[in-house]
């Protein structure tokens, strides 16, 4: 809410700076995707500030990757593997933005192409974000992968998001050890004490294809959360 704020007042002070818009847009993007309710027009506000900061700037790989993750969050897949691709091809080896793009592609169901990318940003970059390994969770959970699945979440480092135990109680679930899955479901019922209510909204956020879906949920539900 602070970032949101700093960045609204630089609006006001300069309209048309792209940058300021194209932050602006993630912030609201990933406030409407986690379900922070710092605003009740998240999308809305994304998907305008997103699409003024490529017209103000088309060539900024910044811009065009947060039009991505937009129109991810849109539900508009095509449109966001196009936009990914586009700033990828302004500058294919940055490594500041390669695994942002690799997790677009991956979430956004071009897994071959994001998979790669991926492998590559992390081979690269020793500081690469290490939320791209959600993005390759998914995808070893697509093939079934359930133990190399729940090895790739063993590389996350940011424990109080709440996809963090939600991917873990989910892949232990799968594996069929409630047991072991307790600890993370119970950390994320207190990150979410809504979870049983709003679970399935919240996946769908991220996870856009409904047999992966019906896959996590059902991984929970062995791990003893019951989703309404």
């Amino acid at each position: 809410a602070q970032a949101m704020q700093s960045l609204e007042q630089a609006k006001k002070i300069e309209p048309d700076c792209s940058r300021v818009l194209s932050r602006l847009a993630r912030l609201h993007a990933n406030s409407y995707n986690l379900d922070y309710s710092v605003s009740d027009d998240h999308l809305e506000l994304a998907v305008e500030y997103a699409e003024r900061a490529v017209d103000l700037n088309p060539y900024d790989q910044h811009n065009l990757t947060v039009l991505s993750l937009v129109r991810f969050s849109s539900n508009e897949l095509s449109t966001a593997v196009i936009e990914a691709k586009r700033a990828l091809a302004l500058n294919p080896n940055s490594l500041f933005m390669m695994d942002a793009i690799a997790y677009l592609l991956l979430l956004s169901g071009d897994w071959e192409a994001g998979e790669a990318l991926a492998n590559k940003a992390i081979s690269l970059n020793p500081y690469y974000r290490t939320e791209i390994h959600y993005a390759l969770w998914l995808n070893l959970l697509r093939q079934g992968k359930y133990e190399e699945a729940y090895l790739e979440l063993q590389r996350l480092r940011k424990p109080t998001i709440m996809w963090y135990p939600l991917s873990k109680a989910a892949t232990l679930g799968l594996m069929g050890k409630r047991e072991e899955s307790k600890n993370f479901v119970d950390k994320l019922l207190q990150i979410r004490p809504d979870f049983p209510v709003k679970g399935s909204i919240l996946i769908e956020r991220y996870i856009k294809f409904k047999n992966l879906v019906e896959l996590v949920i059902s991984g929970l539900k062995s791990a003893g959360i019951v989703i309404d």
